[in-house]
């Protein structure tokens, strides 16, 4: 059985840089659009739910969130060590003031 990383690398062969972005931009929006959902659900419905139902609702919520932090970090190690060390320093320094 072909696994995932296979697929993406014969994907992005037969059909380019630009296929490979539009699958990682489909994965990136579902996961986005399950993360939306349920934080609406919340909003609009935390008075009705049970317990057991925000509790499910906020695990997709993290395991989506997840998925999208680990697509991004897998992003940022292919770019340039000087593009890493840039976006690290950024990390690092204080939210300006408002």
């Amino acid at each position: 059985m072909v696994g995932s990383d296979e697929q993406d690398e014969a994907f992005g062969a037969a059909y380019g840089d630009d296929a490979t972005l539009a699958v990682i931009a489909h994965g990136l929006l579902n996961s986005v659009s399950a993360i939306q959902m349920g934080a609406h659900a919340l909003r609009e419905g935390w008075d009705r739910m049970t317990l057991k139902q925000r509790e499910d609702v906020l695990a997709v919520v993290t395991d989506q969130a997840a998925h999208v932090r680990g697509i991004l970090q897998d992003m940022i190690r292919g770019l340039p060590a000087e593009v890493i060390r840039v976006l690290n320093e950024l990390n690092r320094e204080p939210a300006p003031e408002q």
